[in-house]
């Protein structure tokens, strides 16, 4: 069996207010060049490759973070994410999934002093016929939010074009179940062209 780890540290995750700023609306955990809460954020994920085409990961982090409110920085609070994924590849056949859970901690002090847990996870098959660059994928997905205008379930069907082994062009249609009258209610179809480096 064969196993590989990653360790990281980086700016902590920012905490998004809702229009009224009395609520956390979301956490933006893209990478940012700044702080509010002036903490690192830490964490990892261990694998294991129990079969060569299986692969099974954990993965966890904690950090402060803090709101930016309309009177300044506010005091830090705390911020976990945990997470698992696993991806099993048998010749053009492709399955993965993968499970992420946010939390926030409350701060009495704060102007949004709820916090709160947001959970997505999902799960592809894909598979891509021999000697050609095409490959069919479908997935299912859900996200958990303590706001019910955010809740979704998704089912999403597409094609996938592999112009090279680190280029594809992707078209994608998503039914989304959310609640009524909300963006999370909207079907979508997407186009998009990825390249790995």
């Amino acid at each position: 069996m064969k196993a590989n780890y990653a360790l990281y540290v980086g700016n902590g995750p920012r905490l998004e207010l809702n229009g009224a700023g009395d609520e956390i609306e979301a956490i933006e955990a893209e990478g940012s060049t700044s702080n509010p809460g002036n903490k690192s954020f830490v964490g990892g994920r261990f694998g294991l490759h129990p079969l060569p085409n299986l692969q099974l990961g954990v993965s966890a982090g904690s950090s402060k973070v803090a709101v930016e409110a309309p009177a300044g920085i506010e005091p830090t609070r705390s911020y976990r994410v945990e997470g698992a994924d696993f991806a099993f590849q048998q010749k053009g056949f492709d399955l993965r999934g993968e499970y992420v859970r946010q939390r926030v901690g409350d701060l009495a002090s704060s102007v949004a002093p709820e916090g709160g847990a947001w959970s997505a996870h999902y799960l592809q098959a894909a598979y891509r016929f021999a000697g050609t660059g095409w490959e069919p994928v479908v997935r299912w997905g859900k996200f958990r939010s303590p706001h019910s205008d955010q809740r979704q379930r998704q089912t999403a069907f597409g094609v996938n074009y592999w112009i090279s082994a680190n280029a594809v062009v992707k078209l994608g249609v998503e039914n989304n179940r959310g609640l009524a009258g909300t963006a999370t209610d909207r079907d979508r179809t997407l186009i998009q062209f990825a390249y790995g480096f």
